[in-house]
Order: C-alpha cells, then sequence, then structure tokens
C-alpha cells in the first residue's frame, strides 16, 4: 500500500517468525488486527498460518515471494481502538485502497468528503498561493465508478474536493486519517469478509464475516444483509467438509447449516470466525497494561504534538502580521508616491495657469492701451464734430437772413397779385352785358350733352351687372359637372396620399385588424357622407356670407375685393396666413400657397407651436383703404378668402395646442375645431362632442378612432393613448368679436392663457436657437432652460403601504408601480421636449422605449441629491431607501451604485440648469444598432444639446469650461453601466416571477417594455453612444 520490504527468509522460516521481523521493521505494537495474505496457486487470497513454515503453503513459487501486511480483524470503533499512529495509518490507507478499488461501495458525495480528508492528511492545510489549480490532477482520490457516473472533468471534481479541502484548515494529519475512518466505518461494506455459501435447498448466497457478528446476504446484494448471527449468540462453530454448523446459545434453537464450494473455504471461515470472536470478547474486558500503556504514549505524544502545532501557528501568526505590516508600508510608499505625483502636477498646472494669467495680464494691458488710444481719437472726433457744428449754425444763421428776404419779396408780390385780381373783377363787370346771347347758347349745349353721357353710364353699369351674373351662373354651372370621383381625387390629393401609400397602409396590422376593419366600414361610410354633407352645407353658408350677407364691413369688403383693390389682396393674404400658422412676409406679393402643413418651417414653431404673437381665438382687425375707397376690416384670426383659393379647408382650421397645468402630469393633448369667421358672422354651430376629432400625440398626423389605437404606431405602449392623446382635452372655442365683448374682464382663465403665451413664446425662441444655423443668442438660451423648467414632471407617489412591513416582494413590486406611472410621465416630458417631435414617429417610440430607464435613474439621483443630499434614495415621497431597506430590497448593489450617482451629483455641485440639459441630452444618448429613419434629425437635436450643455459649463469660467464639461459628460458615461445592470436585474425578476410565480408582480405596461425592449439592450441591438472611450 505506502512502501515494499524486502526480506531474506530460510526454507524452515515459519510464518510466525516473517511476521515478528516485518512488526519490529515498521514498529508496530496492535499486531493482534494484522496478517500476511497470499494468492495462492488457484488464484484466491489466502491468510498464511504462522504456525507452519512458509514454503509448505500452497504460495506461488516464484522469487521473491509476494506476501501482503494487511489488516485482517477491523475494530469496532476506531477512534477508540486505534492507539498508534502506524496502527491508524496502516488501517487508513488499506481502507482507502478498498473504496478506490469499489471493493467497499461508498456513495459519490461521501467519496468526495472522504477524498478531502486524504488531500488533508496528505498536503495538510489549503494554502491558496502554493495549491494552484490542479494541484490534485495527479492524485487518485475518486472510484472509477464514480468518475464514469458523472458528467463532470477533473477540473471540476477538484473544484468540489478543493472547497472541502479549505473547510480542514488546522486539521492535523493524523486527526485527517482517523476522520477518514470514522467515516469509511459507517459504509455498508466496511470490514467484511464475503464467502459464497448455499442452503439447504441450494439458494446461492454470501456469507459475511465482520467484527461483530455472522450476516447473510442474497446473492445479488451485498450491503443489506437479510439474517445476522452476533457472536454474543453464537455458542459453537464447526464444520465437517463443506458442511458448516453454527450452533447457538439457544438450546432449543436448530443449529444453522449452511454448505461452502470447497473444504479450504471452510477453512478460512472458521478462522476468521475464531479471530473476530477473540478480539470480540477482548473488548468487553479490562485494557492490559500492555494496552493501557500504549493509550498513555499515544496521549502523550499526540499532547506534544498539539503544542508544538500551537507553537507554529503562533509562528505562522507572527509572520503573516509582519507580512501584512510591510504590505502596509509599501502601500502607504505607493500612495504617499502618488500623492507627491499628484502634488507635483498640481503644482505644474498652477504654474501654467499662473503663465496663462500673466498672458492674459499682458493682453488686457495690450486692450487698456488700445482703448485708451480709441477715447483720444474719440475726443479729436467730438471736437472736430463741435468745429463741424458751429460752422454748421453759422450756415443755417445766413439760411434764416436768406428766408426772411424771401418771406418780403413773397409778402411784396402777393400785394401785387391782389391789386390785379382787382382789376379783373372789374373787367369781368364790364363785359358781363355784352356776353349774356353767348352763355345761354352754351347753356342749352351742355345740357343736352351731359344727358347723353348719362345715359352711357347706365348702359355701362348695366352691362357690367349682366357679366357678373354670368360669371356666377358659369361658376355653378362648372361646380355641378363635378363627379365623385372628382372630390376623392382632391381629399387625397390634399392628404398626400397616393397608390403606394394606400396600398402600405392598409396591409399593416395583423389578418384580425384588417377583418375588424372591413367589418367597420359601413359604419364609416355613413359617418364619413354625414359628414361631407355638413361640410358643404358649412362652405355655402360661409361663402353666402362672404358673398352679399352681414352688411357693414362686409359689404365694403365686398366693394373693395370687386373693385380689385392691390391693398385688400395684402390684407386678406396677411389674414390667411395668420389664421392658417403661416409666414406672412412670405405672402406679400399676393399668392396663395396650395398645401398647408403644422410642421411648415416658415410659420409657427418648428415644433408645431402656434407663432408668437398670435393668439388662437382672438383679437381685433386691422383698416385700410383701397384705391378704390372703400373701408375693409380683417381679422388675424379668421379669413374670407374663397374656398377654391386655398389648398385647404377653409371652414375649419385644426390646432395643436400643449397646455401646463391640464390633465395628467404636467400636460395634455388638446384639440380644437376653429370654426372660419367670414365678415362678421357669428353663428357657427360648435361640433358634437361625440363627433369630436383628436390628433396623434406624436406627429399630428392622424386621427384616433378605435381602429386607429389598434394600428397606430405611436399608440404601441398600452395607456399611452390613455394619458398622452385621451378624450379629456379642452377643446378651444372661438367665437365672434361680439362675443368676445361680452366675456368678464381678467378672469381666471386669462391668467393661464398669459402663461400659456409665455410658454409658446419660450418654446418658438427654443426653436430657433436648437435649428441648424448662426449659434444662439443669450435670451434664446434662457428661454430653453425656462421650458426644460416648465416641463419638467412632478414628483409622483408610488402608492406604497406602509402599515405592512419590509421585505423583498413587497418593496420591488412597489417599485414596480412607480415605474409604471414615472413612464407615463417620461412620456409626457419627451413629447415636450423641443425638437423631439420632428423625428420620425417610430423614432420617437424607439428613442423612449430605449431611455426610460436612464432618464428615471438620472432623476432619481438628483432628487436624493436636492433632498438627502446623497445619503438615501428618494424614489417617492412615500418610498424611500435607506440603508436597513436597500439590504431587505435584494436589490443592495443596484441601491448602491444609483446612491454613488447621487453623490456624484453632490461631488460635482451640478446646477439644476445643468441637470435640465443633461437630462434632455440623455433622450438622445441611446440607439439601435441599424439606426434611426431620421438619423440627421436625431445627430443635430443631440449636438444642439451638447453646445447648450458646453455653454452652461462656461458659466465656471473660461479656465476651466473644457474641464467642467468632461466631468458632465463623464458622469453621463458612468450612468449606462448602472442602467445595462439595472436592466439585467429586471429582466431576471421578470421571468423569475413568470416562472416561479413569485411575489412580485409586474403592471402591464412595464412587463411589456421589459419582455420586448429590454432584451434589445440585452442582446446588443441596441446601444449607448458614450462621450469617452471605455476603460
Amino acid at each position: 500500500m505506502d512502501a515494499e520490504l524486502e526480506f531474506s527468509i530460510l526454507h524452515s522460516t515459519t510464518g510466525k517468525q516473517l511476521f515478528d521481523q516485518i512488526v519490529k521493521t515498521i514498529g508496530l505494537r496492535e499486531t493482534w488486527f494484522f496478517g500476511l495474505q497470499y494468492q495462492d496457486s488457484k488464484g484466491f487470497s489466502t491468510w498464511l498460518k504462522l504456525n507452519k513454515r512458509v514454503t509448505a503453503q500452497d504460495v506461488k513459487r516464484e522469487n521473491p515471494l509476494l506476501i501482503k501486511f494487511r489488516g485482517k480483524f477491523y475494530p469496532e470503533d476506531v477512534a477508540d481502538e486505534l492507539i498508534q499512529e502506524a496502527t491508524q495509518r496502516l488501517f487508513f490507507l488499506q481502507v482507502k485502497e478498498s473504496i478506490l478499488s469499489d471493493d467497499i461501495y461508498c456513495p459519490p458525495e461521501t467519496a468526495v468528503l472522504l477524498a478531502s480528508y486524504a488531500v488533508q492528511t496528505k498536503l495538510g492545510d489549503y494554502r491558496k498561493d502554493y495549491h494552484v489549480p490542479g494541484y490534485l490532477a495527479k492524485e487518485k482520490l475518486l472510484p472509477q465508478r464514480v468518475l464514469e457516473q458523472h458528467k463532470l472533468n477533473k477540473s471540476q471534481w477538484e473544484e468540489r474536493i478543493q472547497v472541502w479541502h479549505q473547510e480542514h484548515k488546522g486539521m492535523l494529519r493524523e486527526d485527517g486519517m482517523v476522520e477518514y475512518l470514522k467515516i469509511a466505518q459507517d459504509l455498508e461494506m466496511y470490514g467484511v469478509n464475503y464467502f459464497n455459501i448455499k442452503n439447504k435447498k441450494g439458494s446461492d448466497l454470501w456469507l459475511g464475516v465482520d467484527a461483530l457478528g455472522l450476516n447473510i446476504y442474497e446473492k445479488t446484494d451485498k450491503m443489506t444483509p437479510k439474517i445476522g448471527f452476533p457472536w454474543s449468540e453464537i455458542r459453537n462453530i464447526s464444520f465437517n467438509d463443506k458442511k458448516f454448523v453454527i450452533k447457538p446459545i439457544d438450546k432449543k434453537a436448530p443449529d444453522f447449516v449452511f454448505y461452502a464450494p470447497r473444504l479450504r473455504i471452510n477453512k478460512r471461515i472458521l478462522a476468521l470466525c475464531m479471530g473476530n470472536h477473540d478480539l470480540y470478547m477482548r473488548r468487553r474486558k479490562p485494557d492490559t497494561i500492555e494496552v493501557q500503556q500504549m493509550k498513555a504514549q499515544a496521549k502523550e505524544e499526540k499532547s506534544k504534538r498539539q503544542k508544538e502545532r500551537a507553537l507554529l501557528e503562533s509562528e505562522k501568526k507572527k509572520r503573516e502580521n509582519a507580512e501584512k505590516e510591510t504590505e502596509k508600508i509599501a502601500r502607504e510608499t505607493m500612495e504617499l508616491m502618488e500623492r507627491l505625483r499628484q502634488i507635483e502636477e498640481q503644482t505644474k498646472r498652477a504654474q501654467d495657469e499662473l503663465e496663462e494669467q500673466t498672458q492674459r495680464a499682458l493682453e488686457l494691458e495690450k486692450e487698456r492701451r488700445t482703448a485708451h488710444e480709441e477715447a483720444q481719437r474719440l475726443d479729436q472726433d467730438r471736437k472736430a464734430a463741435a468745429t463741424e457744428l458751429a460752422e454748421l449754425t453759422s450756415k443755417i444763421s445766413q439760411l434764416e437772413d436768406a428766408k426772411k428776404k424771401k418771406d418780403e419779396e413773397a409778402r411784396r408780390w402777393k400785394k401785387r397779385a391782389t391789386a390785379v385780381e382787382g382789376d379783373l373783377e372789374r373787367t369781368k363787370e364790364e363785359l358781363k352785358s355784352t356776353l349774356v346771347g353767348v352763355d345761354i347758347q352754351a347753356s342749352v349745349h351742355a345740357h343736352m350733352h351731359e344727358h347723353d353721357e348719362t345715359d352711357e353710364s347706365s348702359a355701362e353699369a348695366s352691362a357690367e351687372l349682366t357679366s357678373s351674373r354670368v360669371v356666377r351662373d358659369r361658376s355653378e354651372e362648372e361646380r355641378t359637372k363635378t363627379t365623385p370621383n372628382d372630390l376623392i381625387h382632391a381629399d387625397n390629393v390634399r392628404a398626400g396620399r397616393d397608390k403606394y401609400k394606400t396600398l402600405r397602409q392598409i396591409r399593416q396590422g395583423n389578418t384580425k385588424q384588417r377583418i375588424d376593419e372591413f367589418e367597420s366600414i359601413s359604419r364609416r361610410r355613413a359617418a364619413c357622407v354625414e359628414k361631407k354633407e355638413r361640410k358643404n352645407r358649412s362652405t355655402k353658408m360661409s361663402f353666402h356670407a362672404a358673398s352679399g350677407g352681414g352688411g357693414g364691413s362686409t359689404s365694403s369688403s365686398r366693394a373693395c375685393l370687386g373693385a380689385s383693390c392691390p391693398a385688400a389682396s395684402i390684407e386678406l393674404s396677411t389674414a390667411v396666413s395668420v389664421s392658417l400658422g403661416l409666414d406672412s412676409s412670405a405672402m406679400t406679393d399676393g399668392s396663395v400657397p396650395y398645401t398647408v402643413t403644422n410642421n411648415s418651417p416658415h410659420g409657427a414653431s418648428e415644433f408645431g407651436l402656434p407663432p408668437p404673437g398670435v393668439t388662437p381665438g382672438g383679437g381685433g382687425g386691422t383698416r385700410h383703404r383701397g384705391e378704390c375707397g372703400a373701408s375693409t376690416s380683417t381679422s388675424s384670426t379668421s379669413t374670407a378668402a374663397p374656398p377654391n383659393r386655398i389648398g385647404v379647408d377653409p371652414a375649419v382650421v385644426v390646432v395643436d395646442t400643449m397646455r401646463p397645468g391640464f390633465g395628467g402630469q404636467g400636460e395634455s393633448y388638446q384639440s380644437a375645431v376653429v370654426p372660419q369667421r367670414l365678415g362678421n358672422y357669428s353663428g357657427i354651430k360648435a361640433e358634437s362632442p361625440s363627433k369630436q376629432n383628436h390628433l396623434c400625440a406624436s406627429r399630428n398626423d392622424c386621427t384616433i378612432d378605435k381602429l386607429r389605437r389598434k394600428n397606430c404606431a405611436s399608440c404601441r405602449l398600452k395607456r399611452c393613448f390613455m394619458s398622452g392623446m385621451s378624450l379629456k382635452g379642452r377643446r378651444l372655442k372661438v367665437a365672434s368679436q361680439t362675443r368676445e365683448d361680452e366675456l368678464p374682464q381678467a378672469s381666471g382663465s386669462d391668467r393661464v392663457l398669459e402663461a400659456n403665451e409665455f410658454t409658446l413664446q419660450s418654446h418658438a425662441a427654443c426653436s430657433q436657437s436648437l435649428a441648424p444655423g448662426p449659434s444662439p443668442s443669450l435670451h434664446s438660451c434662457l428661454s430653453l432652460l425656462s421650458l426644460l423648467q416648465a416641463i419638467e414632471p412632478t414628483v409622483v407617489n408610488a402608492g406604497h403601504d406602509p402599515t405592512l412591513p419590509d421585505s423583498p416582494g413587497s418593496l420591488l413590486t412597489s417599485l414596480n408601480e412607480l415605474g409604471e406611472r414615472q413612464l407615463v410621465t417620461v412620456v409626457h416630458w419627451a413629447k415636450a421636449i423641443p425638437g423631439f417631435r420632428d423625428l420620425h414617429v417610430d423614432d420617437q417610440m424607439s428613442v423612449i422605449q430605449s431611455s426610460w430607464m436612464g432618464v428615471m435613474v438620472f432623476a432619481l439621483g438628483w432628487r436624493s441629491y436636492t433632498i438627502t443630499n446623497g445619503s438615501m434614495l428618494y424614489f417617492a415621497p412615500d418610498l424611500v431607501f435607506n440603508e436597513q431597506r436597500m439590504q431587505v430590497s435584494s436589490m443592495y448593489e443596484h441601491c448602491v451604485r444609483m446612491q454613488l450617482l447621487s453623490q456624484r451629483f453632490s461631488m460635482l455641485q451640478v446646477t439644476q440648469e445643468e441637470f435640465l440639459c443633461m437630462k434632455a441630452l440623455l433622450l438622445f444618448s441611446i440607439i439601435p444598432v441599424e439606426g434611426l429613419k431620421n438619423q440627421r434629425c436625431f445627430d443635430k437635436l443631440r449636438t444642439s444639446y451638447i453646445k447648450e450643455l458646453d455653454r452652461l459649463a462656461s458659466h465656471h469660467g473660461e479656465t476651466t469650461r473644457t474641464q467642467r464639461l468632461f466631468q458632465l459628460t463623464q458622469l453621463l458615461d458612468y450612468l449606462h453601466p448602472i442602467i445595462r445592470k439595472l436592466h439585467q436585474f429586471t429582466y431576471d425578476l421578470f421571468v423569475q416571477a413568470q416562472s416561479l410565480q413569485n411575489c412580485v408582480s409586474f403592471p402591464e405596461m412595464i412587463s411589456e417594455i421589459v419582455s420586448v425592449h429590454v432584451p434589445k439592450i440585452l442582446t446588443g441591438v441596441v446601444k449607448p453612444i458614450l462621450f469617452h472611450k471605455a476603460g
């Protein structure tokens, strides 16, 4: 097992002599457990008889003879009976060999534990620096059966054994062997010698002989005995040829008889039974003096070894402490060196800054000199101007003298003219009598001529009236010839539809949606017919009012338009452009555009808002006098242009408004029907609420109905249309000027309108500042920050129940509910971001679905910094995480990262303006790998907000501007790994909630986001845009 000994024996040497020589050589005193084993000539393992000569027994005739020194009899309890270390070691090696060769069955779990004790016995304590991976590669520690039963490689088995090996730290090698034997002696096949036998019926059985008695096993099961006879119940054992008889102590009981296949086997059984029985009786007697002496000696040696080990451990600890102290000193030295290097760098930077300041001072001195020279030049110019003024004054006095002379001369000429007029009057009186006859004839001819001119004027007026009637009749004639297909074509042209766009639209959605749309065609067609009839009636009424009704200023307008007054045409075009949200300066030539869009870059702001200064439904008009002399009045919110002059419906103009303070969190999307006022006509009937049209909150390009909510790309987020495009929008009622005069003055709604006008003006200014072109002015940038401040969402509550005890399930469920509510506010906020609606609708959805978590966590860090100074996580007023809640929530690691984010806010002293700009920039910091549909617009918006952040960084001084911008962008990059780990944690938690049905619940919208869009981020389909290279 462990070593080989070679002896030379004589022909007459007995087994006893050889046994004593071996025992003396290895220093073994507990000899009663051992014997000499060999293989006979037929290949069976046999114990050497000590009272006979070695050569006289049935040993193989080979040189040298192979004889094994083995334990023949096993102890009942190894801890009490095995005294000497040599005895313990021999039994340890023999049992280990039997387990590895599978002679003793050992389950895999126990085999790994026994292997760890074997490693502890051989190698001692585990040391990470010495026992590197692969240190057990050459050791045979597990049975081959165990290795084949499990699909684990050697390194994986080594890891499992290493775990137990680490647990045995501090255990002596001798104790490791004893612990190995303690576990092994509990195995079913430990210490059992098996023999083939048959009962009287001839059934093949196993006879097991061990330290406690005899056991009978079935042929197929060596582990579970069926019959047992302890040594205390056996009176006599004998055999006759192949028959073996066991007589129990109870004389009434029958003898136990079995048959062995060979006589030699009966002899071996008898010898093992006698030896085990003797040891059984010996254990139950007091220890002999020799045994007592050996136990005392073993105890003394063990105590001595423990003292030596304690001393060794003390020395090891002292050495470890010394090494730790050395490492500490080395680390402190490195830290001091690093601090010294930093101080040197700071000194160098200070020197550089001093040089820069010196250079700046020189430049300022140069500028001061230049300014002084400029001042002197200006003083000289001032003196020259004073001299020139004096000269001009003298010239003016000379001119005044000349004027006086001219006035005096004019008076003289006036007197002379008066005298001449008097002479002329007298001359007329003298000639009056001579010219009477001539005057009468001239009067008669003049009267006849005047009558003829009157007749010609009447004829021309009549012809003009007839021509007007013919033109109107021709117009009616052409209108009646319009077919239904013409009307459909005109509608398609106005809506921008063609054949291919229609085919793409009708093929969208799944089959069920298209079938539902087919079923609703009849109802929709009836509604469209009714809407067209109502539209035609409204158009006829408006045209009638514009052409002949209303009186007053309307008739004046008709007179002016009939005379083709250019001023009236310009005024009318201006009114049309203002009413439809166009640039009036582009229409001064009298032309009228054919199509109108809310996103026109020439009209209202590029974010879809009305231009500054135009109040929906408001105000007075302007008056002018045309060349014909007719007085005309127009309104800034209405138009009197005929329908065939404008490419949109002149009766109804749809305006999309966004007013903070209505609806959900800070804003609501509304729609208004603004009737066109023709002249002074005020009898416009409001559209029924059931027929109310609402525009899509993303681009204002689709009408929301039941079918559209299923197909619209902007409504894929469930509940998005409930919050951002709900039917709760307030309609803007536009009444006539007479009705506006009757409204009460300075009402509460007026004050809201003033606030909204400020928001609209700020929005328009921001659109100009974010548009490509020159750098924005300070006023426009301040307007951008004011708008970002105005649209900042308010803090929402999580709805957490404070009466319930904190648990991972309740806290995570409350966080999911809070995320559901905050997601709605993020959608509102994103829609109101300047320039966001210029993106394609699919790009808007993609950006929100990818960046919602980053926006929420960034806002959480800001709240925690401003409210708790980073000491706690301020999720909501009713859900604040302290250190205890972080540990209970099962997401302690993520909470610590978010708290570090809040502390970075505090360390950098981030201002509110910087936070607002960085938060808006986060919206444009993550995109799909394949890009967006309108990538160019996205890049322009991102660049604009980066420039705004750079402008804010310059507030800290031009010298630290670059450093400040670097710190802020580095903070944005620091956020992305936190968000990715949160995405992974949320997705794993969602999968567990779906599969294990745990106590964490996910709301509907959060479930859809996590299940569909978070995997895109985790798989790399969507990636963040970093300012700095990682690492």
